[in-house]
């Protein structure tokens, strides 16, 4: 399939690719300072607006020039471009990005989990009625050991998914 591929040229795959013209959404990092500046947005990046009467609107980045940002509807129609002056009226900017810190988050969860799902092993093991069969055949350690690799992959995945997911940031304007 690779050796195939490697034989197309660029502008047959170009061809068959879905003609879509959605920007994808870049991923965006906080800084480890807890803010987010408007010149590290990105084109495709989600804005959320917050008018001074309180309405949310949404809208996609298509360019950040020097002193305006042009922007996008939903429905993808292009906007004129805003300038950063007139961004100071909206009551909150805000962005979609990851957490600073969300590359770190899947260690701690996975440990907690790790432990958590050791503590169940224990548990199971004590509850069981000591003429079953599976007393015999597992330990204590046996139990402990695949509830917590369990408990580790089950830890590691809701960390991920909760704690290390985008959220809307404030974006702080120049």
């Amino acid at each position: 399939m690779a050796i195939a591929l490697m034989f197309l040229d660029a502008a047959t795959l170009a061809a068959q690719l879905p003609a879509t013209d959605q920007i994808r959404e870049p991923l965006l990092r906080d800084t480890p300072w807890g803010d987010f500046p408007l010149e590290r947005l990105l084109p495709g990046a989600r804005l959320r607006l917050t008018t001074p009467d309180g309405r949310r609107i949404e809208r996609r980045v298509l360019a950040l020039g020097d002193s305006s940002l042009e922007l996008r509807t939903p429905s993808g129609e292009s906007l004129p471009p805003v300038s950063f002056a007139a961004l100071h009226a909206y009551r909150k900017v805000e962005v979609r990005a990851l957490p600073a810190w969300s590359d770190k988050v899947g260690t701690p969860s996975a440990v907690g989990g790790a432990i958590l799902g050791a503590v169940v092993g224990v548990i199971i093991h004590n509850q069981r009625k000591r003429s079953s069969p599976a007393v015999h055949r597992h330990g204590l350690l046996d139990d402990m050991a695949g509830f917590s690799v369990v408990g580790g992959l089950v830890g590691w995945e809701i960390g991920i998914q909760t704690l290390g997911r985008r959220r809307w940031r404030m974006v702080t304007l120049p």
